[in-house]
């Protein structure tokens, strides 16, 4: 890298990190198996990236062939790379604003060593939150992490975004370990039923979809629903839009389509069926009775607000009464099972807005509940 250059980033782009120490990396600690191509997306001048996927001989003119300068790294000084690896953040100047794929394969755990000073470092293939970001040893991060953009200069970041790069400095020299919330199911990742993409999520070994389920036609929520040739579901307090966001809520027998053998695929996608009570008591053994790890960040409040280290992602979106009206919204969900203990009663999972448990009930099916799938 010219001297001349070498200034002009230190002085002119960045001159905050001046005497700054550098960052080196390791190799990422897991990949998720699937392929995938991630956007990032540039403005005019100098942008701060990162990979977002694990791209193998990573050339940046390959990467980013629009680029209109070399990739800078920071270690005691700048550096020109032509080639470029996951857990470096790197500087690149592009001539206009643009979206660019990078394709690769996912990360979704890595482990990033960073010196005493400023480190320049990126991200995984999801968002990380700051907050769930573990240093080694601990209490190292001496700093907020700074984003960077042409057009609004630096700003404090919350959360690790995948394809950018990030300023934090460290007291000492560690290691900062980088986990997804949301690893997908090798080979699995999204599927495609009803119109509606979901998205699939690991815990401990089962294979869940990661959002609650929403196919069939809205009927009224002072209906029963009916064995015919329809698929039916409720809407919370009959607005379609609560449905899009939030899935739709089924009587017991609807969800399994009349069928009452534990188990049972029900109106969830070929290949994926209703978890068993069993199956479902396995994800409170998981999280060793703690609820918050099941529901979504910022999912109730006080000792019942979800920190959703297991990425399974619940909403406390209500449900529907036997008579037909609906429960306050944000303030619990229930998840039937496929379990049945009488010809009126079947077993579900419940969540609440301020406790941390996790409840079964066997209850009447009249209710109308959430439905999660779970693969064969």
């Amino acid at each position: 890298m010219s001297g001349c250059v070498a200034r002009y980033l230190r002085y002119l782009v960045i001159p905050v990190f001046i005497n700054s120490g550098a960052g080196a990396h390791t190799s990422p600690a897991a990949v998720g198996g699937d392929s995938l191509t991630l956007n990032v997306s540039v403005k005019p001048g100098w942008n701060v990236l990162s990979l977002p996927v694990d791209a193998g001989r990573a050339l940046k003119d390959s990467l980013f062939p629009t680029s209109v300068s070399s990739a800078f790294l920071f270690g005691d000084d700048y550096r020109a790379a032509d080639t470029l690896e996951n857990g470096y953040g790197f500087w690149l100047k592009f001539a206009s604003g643009a979206t660019i794929s990078v394709p690769g394969i996912a990360v979704f755990d890595d482990t990033i060593a960073v010196r005493a000073g400023w480190n320049l470092i990126g991200g995984i293939s999801t968002d990380v939150a700051i907050n769930k970001i573990q240093s080694v040893p601990p209490g190292i991060v001496a700093s907020n992490y700074f984003s960077f953009s042409p057009d609004s200069g630096y700003r404090h970041s919350d959360t690790l975004r995948p394809g950018l790069g990030y300023w934090v400095k460290a007291g000492r020299a560690g290691s900062l370990v980088l986990r997804s919330l949301d690893v997908p199911c090798p080979g699995v990742s999204v599927v495609n039923y009803g119109g509606v993409t979901y998205h699939s999520v690991q815990v401990a070994g089962q294979c869940w979809l990661r959002e609650n389920l929403n196919v069939g036609e809205q009927t009224q929520p002072g209906l029963q629903q009916t064995d015919n040739d329809t698929i039916e579901k409720y809407c919370f307090i009959d607005e379609t839009v609560n449905c899009t966001k939030f899935g739709g809520l089924y009587q017991w027998n609807e969800a399994m389509q009349y069928v009452t053998a534990p188990g049972g695929r029900g109106i969830c996608p070929p290949g994926w069926h209703i978890p068993t009570l069993g199956e479902l008591r396995g994800l409170d053994t998981t999280v060793a009775g703690n609820g918050n790890q099941l529901k979504a960040l910022r999912q109730g409040v006080g000792d019942g607000e979800g920190t959703n280290t297991t990425g399974f992602s619940a909403l406390l979106r209500g449900y529907r009464h036997l008579d037909g009206s609906f429960s306050i919204f944000g303030y619990q969900t229930y998840f039937w099972t496929s379990t049945e203990q009488t010809p009126a009663i079947a077993s579900s999972l419940y969540l609440f807005y301020n406790y941390s448990d996790l409840y079964f009930y066997n209850i009447d099916k009249g209710y109308g509940f959430s439905v999660r799938c779970l693969k064969d």
